[in-house]
């Protein structure tokens, strides 16, 4: 079934220095994007992004402060419960995932996930699961017929990617209880809610997936020294806001 002239959100996390990796973002999705969908971006930054971005109206700013970046990936789910609009549905992104080519409606449907590149599905003993016997989202070794998906993407009908947000939260909490950290942060929560409580309907391929993911442009401390200085990458995003915009080798790139 094809999804077309629907109200549509996408969720991006900009705080620190993932701020203009989620401007990145926007940039690029609304100079490339050839769908048949009404798109809303809803990003949780901690500047106000209207003057990083193309004179548009179709975003919203959420006023979001996280001391970390794992502090961040884990309170996508928080996030999200905060959207009181009307779209019909719901996509998050990573934020520094990377826009390169024209695309359609290729992420789009009723509940949808992404197949993480790199891993054999029928070797489930080698994907990364939290294998910790106490945590909330234990998966045994031995375990058939499971996938490994991305935490950088997945999405849905709204009810549902709420539902799917509020289970996580309380999958979180358990583990608050016993001081565990899953091996792989929100993504451990995403494997575990995706195999074992509600299976998606759209599987992405990694043949199919059209965007780059953990595309940081060089930026790589900035997953860790929140306190990076990017001024200079900021201004050039400020003054050229309305062109084609990258990040490569830490620098911003006006793309003709």
């Amino acid at each position: 079934m094809k999804i077309k002239n629907k109200k549509i959100a996408i969720i991006l996390i900009g705080t620190n220095g993932y701020f203009l990796l989620a401007c990145r973002f926007v940039n690029r999705f609304n100079k490339f994007y050839k769908g048949q969908n009404n798109i809303t971006f809803h990003m949780f930054t901690d500047k106000d992004p209207s003057n990083y971005l193309p004179d548009i109206k179709n975003f919203i700013y959420y006023k979001t402060f996280h001391k970390t970046w794992r502090e961040a990936v884990n309170d996508k789910f928080n996030c999200i419960e905060k959207i009181k609009t009307n779209e019909e549905y719901v996509y998050f992104f990573d934020a520094d995932t990377n826009i390169q080519k024209e695309f359609d409606d290729w992420f789009i449907g009723e509940h949808v996930v992404g197949k993480h590149f790199g891993y054999n599905e029928s070797v489930s003993d080698e994907m990364p699961f939290d294998r910790h016997k106490h945590s909330s989202c234990f998966i045994p070794m031995g375990t058939k017929n499971l996938n490994y998906y991305y935490g950088a993407f997945w999405g849905g009908k709204k009810n549902l990617v709420f539902n799917y947000c509020s289970e996580i939260k309380k999958l979180q909490e358990i583990n608050k209880t016993i001081n565990h950290e899953p091996v792989w942060n929100d993504e451990s929560y995403t494997n575990y809610y995706f195999n074992f409580i509600l299976k998606p309907n759209k599987i992405i391929e990694t043949k199919d997936f059209q965007f780059v993911t953990s595309c940081k442009g060089g930026m790589h401390k900035i997953r860790i020294n929140v306190d990076v200085d990017l001024t200079t990458q900021e201004k050039i995003f400020r003054e050229n806001k309305d062109k084609v915009l990258n990040i490569l080798n830490n620098s911003v790139i006006i793309e003709k």
